[in-house]
């Protein structure tokens, strides 16, 4: 439970995939990207400033 002294966080995961099949008689390809991100309301890599 949450009270004023506590500290929190949240995030959202997110999952993208794009898959794509080409095939014939002599060549089968499958191919598949996927990106995978984490969305949080605290950052993971700190920025400088230049």
């Amino acid at each position: 439970m949450l009270t004023p002294t506590t500290s929190h966080t949240s995030f959202i995961g997110q999952r993208s995939r794009l898959n794509l099949n080409y095939g014939d008689e002599k060549l089968p390809i499958k191919l598949a990207l996927q990106s995978v991100r984490t969305w949080r309301d605290t950052p993971t890599i700190a920025t400088i400033a230049g």
